[in-house]
């Protein structure tokens, strides 16, 4: 056998051993003495069951492979593991392989108590250390050399389970299957190396780069694009209170390593971050709670160690978010994250160190909100308030770490169904400063009602607001608010009784500042106001009744003096035009209406806590009766510098019938109502002419009210009332409003129930008082026992007719009065009657002798003879008829006699002489006893 046929024999033993060992003796060996190890190892479990060599290919397979915690924590199987190996390790001298595949792995992982780790001692950083220390200790490192061509996990599965959670917690992810490529840690040149993961969700991630070592140095591009979120709920589920329903991310950037350059250590350029399909609910809700198209990060930048993020742009696209504040003023964006309890155990004091790095730092030039709805929603006593304000884009510019640095805000938003807002500015947050222009178009007031409702008993059926202006907010605290404001449409409704509208109201000129307060507007114009109040039928208490009257008669004013202080308003025009108000009481036994239109108003420089008083012109239309007020007040100061003078003409009464029912118990029948008054106060002082007009007034019928005060009614108007029917009245008013216990309400209706009880309980005076008289025109005296009418008596009789003349509606009654002297001077005539009988009874002689003789019998039969007492001495008659008179007894009918002559002579006098209706007087019983004698006269 030649050297080559040995040479040949030789080599073909070799591959027949080779092949022996590697196909059948190996396989043998390792599976055998391989599942001894992992059985000692691991546990009993442990298994292996083929080992496939292929020593010509150089691949090496393990199939069946079960491996198993003795404790039961984890196990880990596969259908088969396969390497291999190039030819090419033969002379790189490193590892080169051509591909490892792991098929059907399946990895379970179960996390128990026992198992927890105290983070404290794991993270404890060595003392003394510092970043730039690590990259000095990575730089040294050597990275081992090898290369993979392939790197290919399929059907791979995992199931982890964790008891340290509050409860079991179990995750399974099946299948998992990725791919790496063309991975080494050999530098050659340009090498460049690749991983790919595809996951059955779809996610893939990419990186692309070079590594190289001693120094590290690696520069490249990694990517993630859409990972689902919510896959990983388990991680973040015990730190939220809402469901994740669905989030796709996604991450891409380039970036630079180099470990030998601690200035530019690490940087990431070209960044971009996205998360997609954004939908978070509430928990046992089905509603939507945040959801968003796109949230996207681009041109991110990241410099270490310069610790500075650079964001080219933020963009919030197509979204919505859902704010809802409940009953008990909870905001459900509020509690959205889980925040750990207190321990209630002083916190560890935790050792601060000078960090190396500087503070980090980051700028966004552009964040951008476009497509957004904002809704909001919260739960009143008088239901549920909803907004909804759609944002179509909202910028702000130049947002960085430097709070000193301005940032542009620009945002446009749509308010429920027409309104519209544009907000432009700036903001520096270090200071704070903001200067914003906000012009605001078309909001609808409606959306504020649930708002009115629950706080104001409101209810706001329509209107719109708008603004053009400007809002200033300052570091030192002042906050101003400039512009113009005009609300168009409104209507509301207020308790159910009083419901309001208008065309527009515009406010120019406004000026409000905040801190501190003020408030200054160049004008405020109401267009065409209309006000209908309904008091409605209710019962009311004595109390609450008593309660009113207090208010009614105690009206105080504003006292600037006092502890409360008028704001500082200024408005130097108001103006009302087109009013109109209408007050409908159905309280009343006769439901009232009193309307009040053609109202207009001009206020100027009104200055609620100034000095200087506003002018005043108001003109409207009462039940359409021309009502004009003119004048100045000071709002501040009312008290002590108000000048008003105003004027209605033609008012018709009857309207006010049920408040005259129930204040005096009469209805109004006819009657018109002019006023003429002029009011000044000074020093708390008032003062105030008040000229009224009242034309043929008729009270109706009684009313029933247990309210009404008793007042000579008819009376009073008879004695007030003229010839043609007017009535021309003067009320002064006077009063010190410093008297804590004096209003003008109390000082207007006493003036009023004064003149009416005056003029009924003296009516006379007023009588006098018409034709110019200072005498007592109530009474007329006689001489007594004389019904003769004496020059002096028929002057004031004829006073007496003139005054009755001017009040034609008065009825006079004459009562003849009999006085003591009249009684002494009707016996004197009888005791002459008796003395003379039918001689002519003015024959004095002869009645002096006869009393003279009357007289001494009479002293005589009594037993006290008088003969001294002469007839012709004037003592001496008058001692003789005083002792006489007791035995003259006087009948009633001559009393009456006198008296009724008397009464017939004034009588006939006024009717014959002054021409007096007979009808207007009658004659009275006479009264006897009178301290004079004479005739009384009364009103009807």
């Amino acid at each position: 056998m030649n050297r080559y046929s040995k040479t040949l024999v030789i080599f073909a033993a070799l591959v027949i051993w080779y092949a022996l060992i590697g196909f059948w003796i190996a396989p043998a060996l390792i599976r055998h003495f391989g599942e001894q190890q992992l059985q000692a190892r691991f546990s009993p479990d442990s298994s292996i069951a083929q080992v496939r060599i292929n020593p010509f290919a150089g691949s090496f397979r393990v199939e069946g492979l079960k491996l198993a915690d003795l404790a039961g924590a984890w196990s880990v199987e596969w259908q088969a593991a396969e390497l291999n190996i190039s030819a090419a390790s033969l002379f790189k001298f490193y590892p080169v392989v051509d591909a490892l595949r792991l098929a059907g792995a399946d990895i379970r992982f179960e996390k128990r108590p026992s198992q927890a780790v105290e983070v404290s001692k794991v993270s404890e950083p060595s003392a003394g250390g510092d970043w730039r220390d690590l990259v000095k200790d990575l730089n040294l490192t050597e990275i081992p050399q090898m290369r993979v061509d392939l790197l290919e996990v399929s059907e791979g599965r995992i199931e982890f389970v964790d008891q340290t959670a509050a409860t079991t917690y179990k995750k399974v992810m099946d299948p998992i299957d990725f791919t790496l490529r063309d991975f080494t840690t050999v530098v050659e040149g340009d090498t460049s190396m690749r991983f790919i993961a595809d996951m059955d969700d779809g996610a893939v991630l990419r990186w692309e780069g070079d590594l190289k070592s001693q120094p590290i140095r690696s520069s490249g591009s990694l990517s993630l694009n859409g990972l689902v979120v919510n896959d990983l709920s388990p991680y973040y589920n015990p730190y939220i209170r809402f469901h994740l329903k669905r989030a796709v991310f996604g991450l891409g950037f380039d970036y630079q390593l180099d470990l030998s350059d601690l200035e530019n250590l690490f940087q990431i350029e070209n960044g971009q971050m996205s998360l997609t399909e954004v939908l978070c609910e509430p928990i046992e809700q089905d509603d939507q709670l945040i959801s968003v198209d796109s949230v996207s990060l681009e041109g991110i930048g990241f410099r270490f160690p310069d610790m500075a993020l650079e964001v080219a742009s933020l963009a919030v696209t197509n979204g919505a978010t859902r704010i809802f504040r409940d009953a008990d003023g909870q905001i459900n964006l509020a509690q959205l994250l889980v925040l750990p309890a207190a321990s209630g155990e002083p916190a560890a004091e935790v050792a601060t160190s000078e960090s190396s790095l500087p503070e980090f730092s980051y700028r966004i030039e552009k964040v951008r909100l476009t497509d957004y709805r904002i809704v909001w929603e919260e739960a009143l006593t008088a239901g549920l308030a909803n907004l909804t304000v759609e944002i179509p884009n909202l910028e702000l510019s130049a947002v960085s770490s430097d709070l000193d640095a301005p940032i542009q805000f620009s945002a446009n938003y749509q308010i429920g169904d027409s309104g519209t807002a544009q907000i432009d500015g700036r903001i520096v947050p270090a200071e704070p400063v903001l200067d914003l222009s906000m012009q605001i178009e078309g909001v609808p007031l409606h959306l504020l009602s649930p708002y009115a409702q629950s706080f104001g008993e409101t209810e706001i059926e329509s209107g719109t607001f708008s603004f053009d202006g400007r809002f200033q907010y300052a570091a030192t605290g002042e906050q101003l608010l400039v512009g113009d404001a005009s609300v168009r449409g409104l209507t509301f409704v207020y308790a159910d009784n009083l419901k309001a509208k208008w065309v527009g109201l515009d406010v120019g000129g406004l000026r409000m500042d905040l801190a501190p307060f003020s408030l200054a507007l160049e004008s405020a114009v109401l267009d065409q106001p209309e006000v209908v109040w309904t008091k409605a039928v209710s019962e009311v208490s004595e109390e609450m009744v008593e309660e009113a009257d207090v208010v009614a008669d105690v009206v105080e004013t504003p006292n600037v003096s006092g502890s409360s202080p008028m704001p500082p308003i200024r408005v130097d025009l108001l103006s009302i035009s087109q009013g109109r108000v209408t007050f409908v009481d159905e309280s009343m036994q006769a439901v009232s209406q009193i309307e009040i239109d053609s109202l207009g108003l001009i206020l100027r420089d009104l200055d609620l806590a100034g000095s200087q008083p506003a002018k005043l012109d108001l003109n409207a239309h009462i039940n359409g009766s021309a009502f004009e007020l003119h004048g100045a007040l000071n709002t501040s100061q009312l008290k002590e510098s108000t000048q008003l003078k105003a004027s209605l003409t033609g008012l018709s009464l009857p309207a006010f019938s049920s408040y005259s029912g129930q204040a005096v118990g009469r209805r109004i029948a006819n009657g018109t109502f002019n006023l003429e008054s002029d009011w000044t106060i000074e020093a708390s002082q008032l003062k105030a002419s008040n000229q009224i007009r009242i034309e043929q007034l008729e009270f109706g019928d009684k009313v029933d009210s247990e309210h009404a005060v008793s007042l000579p009614l008819d009376l009073a108007v008879t004695l007030l009332t003229g010839p043609n029917g007017v009535m021309d009245l003067s009320l002064p008013l006077s009063g010190d409003l410093n008297d804590p216990k004096v209003g003008i309400g109390q000082i207007v209706r006493t003036a009023i129930v004064g003149l009416i009880t005056n003029v009924a309980t003296s009516p006379f005076k007023l009588l006098s008082g018409l034709v110019g008289a200072e005498e007592d025109l109530s009474v007329v005296n006689f001489d007594a026992g004389s019904a003769a009418l004496s020059p002096a008596m028929i002057t004031r009789i004829n006073t007496l007719a003139s005054a009755l003349k001017e009040r034609p509606g008065l009825k006079l009654a004459i009562t003849p009065q009999i006085s003591t002297a009249d009684e002494v001077q009707l016996a004197e005539d009888q005791l002459r009657v008796d003395l003379l009988g039918e001689v002519d009874l003015s024959d004095e002689q002869l009645y002096r002798k006869r009393l003279a003789q009357r007289y001494r019998e009479a002293m005589e039969a009594a037993g006290t003879p008088d003969e001294v007492t002469q007839v012709d001495d004037a003592l001496g008659l008058k001692k003789m008829v005083t002792a006489l008179l007791p035995g003259i007894q006087l009948a009633d009918a001559e009393r009456v006699s006198l008296a009724a002559v008397r009464a017939r002579a004034i009588r006939e006098h006024l009717i014959t002489a002054q021409g007096i209706d007979p009808e207007r007087l009658s004659l009275a019983e006479a009264e006897v006893g009178a301290s004079e004698p004479g005739a009384r006269f009364d009103l009807k």
